[in-house]
């Protein structure tokens, strides 16, 4: 058994103009559990993007499982059970005039989901999204 589940080595992400990450190290054992706080705009939501292969990082090492790869790909991050709920707004359509539940509003954002999720393989007929963990 590798000693980490996962291992982040001087992972960097850049964009036209700003720098998101910069040179972020982060090991993952087996059994561990790792919380990820920080100030808005230090890059949680980018690190995030890059476990969950939404994004790819433009410099670094992700190790998983003793693999060394440039970056993750969704279905490679789903299989590894690495699932994260977006900082996403839009999510639910919910008006201040008219009371919405959460299971009213899941079934529109299932819909968005599934319409937006590029790999076929991941559309469901009931809710599901991988990228939101639900399931």
């Amino acid at each position: 058994m590798p000693e980490s589940l996962l291992e982040l080595r001087s992972v960097t992400k850049t964009y036209p103009g700003v720098t998101a990450l910069e040179d972020v190290s982060v090991s993952l054992g087996h059994g561990e559990i790792l919380g990820l706080i920080g100030e808005n705009g230090a890059g949680k939501s980018t690190l995030m993007k890059i476990l969950g292969g939404i994004v790819a990082p433009t410099g670094g090492t992700i190790v998983l499982d003793g693999k060394s790869r440039d970056r993750l790909t969704v279905p490679a991050a789903t299989a590894a059970g690495i699932a994260f709920v977006h900082q996403e707004l839009n999510l639910f359509e919910i008006s201040a005039s008219r009371p919405t539940s959460i299971s009213d509003a899941s079934r529109v954002s299932a819909d968005r989901c599934a319409s937006s999720t590029p790999a076929r393989s991941m559309r469901r007929s009931r809710p599901f999204c991988a990228g939101w963990g639900w399931r």
